[in-house]
């Protein structure tokens, strides 16, 4: 019977079931998910293309702003956009080209407001914001956490709005 709930899991799951999804915040995985979703904004120019941390090369793919929103019922591809806490939100998501578990060690945090971060994942780097959409947003690679007094290490990533 155990083996029965187990299979049964992995089915539901691998089949788009996600039975604790519902009112998550999400963040779309690339810029065609964003479009099939219809929270798609605008791409992001990203200046240098390009960096290289404790080694690492990472390459920004592509950048891009969407509507803030939230899956909705326990299927992974429902998405709810509504006039709740997320209506007046973005979501800034980068793809990198080469995914990494490093890509985790690095520490962005926003040019002019040390208390805003981009979150990392072994893919994307991302943040959330307020619209409406700035036309540049900038980050600089510091040696910690965002909020605190970090050493800015010479390297600032910056995205234009196209």
């Amino acid at each position: 019977m155990r083996l029965f709930y187990a299979l049964s899991t992995v089915v539901l799951v691998g089949c788009d079931f996600h039975p604790f999804i519902d009112g998550v915040p999400g963040y779309s995985r690339s810029v065609e998910e964003s479009k099939t979703r219809n929270v798609f904004l605008t791409t992001y120019r990203p200046s240098p293309t390009s960096f290289t941390v404790k080694g690492n090369v990472f390459h920004i793919q592509t950048a891009w702003v969407e509507r803030g929103w939230t899956h909705t019922g326990w299927l992974y591809s429902n998405t709810k956009v509504d006039a709740g806490f997320y209506a007046d939100s973005y979501n800034f998501i980068a793809e990198v080209s080469e995914p990494s578990d490093s890509l985790a060690d690095i520490h962005l945090q926003k040019s002019d407001n040390k208390n805003i971060h981009l979150g990392t994942s072994y893919s994307q780097l991302f943040t959330s914001g307020s619209l409406p959409l700035p036309d540049t947003l900038s980050y600089d690679l510091v040696d910690g956490m965002s909020g605190h007094d970090n050493t800015y290490l010479g390297l600032r990533l910056t995205f234009i709005k196209q």
